[in-house]
């Protein structure tokens, strides 16, 4: 909600807080925040508007990135799984139950690790289908923001609007053909 979009800049909430839509009870007055910053010209309010939805953008790709990195841990975890735990015991399971002989049956730990690779080889494509995914959105919300916000953002003193023109070969005047995701 409201703290969520301005959580990574507090001092923002001062400025922001009567621009942003309040839940009012009929026939409250506005708060003396509201009340100081309501002589701001349109102009800075528009500026501080777009701010903030720039602000709330970037948040959203932050929390994308952060979803991002739990699959790729999860890659990781069922590669990890499969060659340094599950394979390695299963094999050491079956070397034992070879040296003792046959007659005992086979041990439950070793059904544990077979079932747990067949598991992680199965599950596996479907995460790196997701973080595909989760790649791609990503990589969407990023060109999205840039086309809305420009490359420069307001590090350097103003927003621009659409990003820059794309460049032309110098001899022969054609566009480069740009990839899309």
């Amino acid at each position: 909600s409201r703290s969520r979009r301005l959580r990574f800049l507090p001092h923002l909430h001062a400025i922001a807080a009567p621009i942003l839509p309040k839940r009012r009870v009929s026939g409250a007055l506005p708060s003396s925040r509201a009340a100081s910053t309501a002589g701001l010209e349109p102009s800075a309010r528009k500026r501080l508007r777009l701010e903030v939805l720039r602000r709330g953008r970037l948040q959203v790709i932050i929390d994308l990135i952060q979803r991002h990195s739990i699959f790729l841990a999860r890659k990781r975890s069922a590669i990890i799984s499969i060659f340094f735990i599950d394979v390695p015991f299963l094999a050491l399971r079956l070397w034992i139950w070879f040296l003792l002989g046959h007659d005992k049956g086979f041990p439950a730990l070793g059904v544990k690790n077979a079932i747990c690779i067949v598991l992680n080889v199965i599950q596996y494509p479907l995460i790196a289908i997701a973080a595909s995914d989760s790649f791609l959105g990503i990589q969407r919300q990023l060109a999205a923001y840039r086309l809305r916000f420009g490359s420069s953002g307001a590090a350097s003193g103003g927003h621009r609007r659409g990003g820059s023109a794309p460049r032309t070969s110098s001899k022969s005047g054609v566009v480069p053909e740009v990839s899309k995701v």
